[in-house]
């Protein structure tokens, strides 16, 4: 995100927004440098019987670290701290079109398109416990809040595939599960079961009604990117 930046410039009409996450306390939502970086918190329960439908109950055995390692253990971070992500998205998003972002564009010699058009990307690691968790979940709840702000949103996923150096095949395993995840929701187009967030419910929608691109460094053929360098130049025109 900070190359990104770092090419694109600090445009107004831009939210560069970074998700993280932390196990000890750490404030939700710091800025830095035009970048929003919210911290994911560890989610908390009181006793296993809180646990959401969908949290699989083999989290109880596990260690403190070996469920931070989980993608199930990631969304439900995400969906713990979905309200405070809400709330700093419906703050943010109207200020990319006011008055002072408007003249402060013309002053860089750009301009809106002056329609209720709004693009959404989704930036995410797919061998990432944290990116792979909750890369749908933003999708959905920015679509949701742009949809209640009167914006017409277009949802576009960029996943990163393993790099070559990952330990394969832990990563790559997380990076099938979120394919699997993808596919799934592309094929019913809506979610189902116990796992329907609020946001969710409203239309039948893909999580990215604008399409899917994969970012890979190690294949020799197809759209193989060669370095860093090339995947960068690639995010910033989306």
């Amino acid at each position: 995100i900070e190359c990104v930046r770092i090419r694109q410039g600090n445009v107004p009409a831009i939210l560069p927004v970074v998700l993280t996450f932390s196990s000890v306390g750490s404030p939700f939502r710091r800025k830095s440098e035009g970048i929003q970086y919210l911290t994911l918190a560890a989610p908390t329960f009181e006793r296993q019987g809180e646990w959401a439908e969908w949290l699989p109950s083999e989290l109880a055995d596990m260690s403190k670290s070996e469920r931070e390692r989980t993608r199930a253990w990631m969304r439900a971070a995400m969906l713990q701290q979905a309200d405070e992500l809400q709330e700093f998205l419906l703050e943010s998003i109207p200020s990319l079109s006011s008055f002072s972002a408007v003249e402060e564009m013309g002053s860089m010699g750009l301009s809106l398109a002056g329609d209720s058009e709004i693009g959404v990307y989704v930036i995410s690691d797919l061998n990432d416990h944290l990116g792979s968790g909750v890369f749908v979940d933003v999708a959905y709840l920015t679509y949701y809040v742009c949809r209640q702000l009167g914006l017409q949103p277009s949802t576009t996923g960029l996943f990163y595939l393993p790099s070559a150096t990952s330990p394969a095949p832990a990563e790559e395993a997380i990076a099938y599960a979120a394919f699997k995840e993808l596919e799934h929701y592309f094929s019913t187009r809506n979610y189902d079961g116990a796992s329907v967030p609020d946001w969710a419910t409203t239309e039948e929608l893909v999580p990215f009604n604008d399409g899917c691109y994969l970012l890979d460094n190690i294949n020799e053929l197809g759209y193989t990117l060669e370095d860093a360098a090339q995947q960068t130049l690639a995010v910033s025109e989306w």
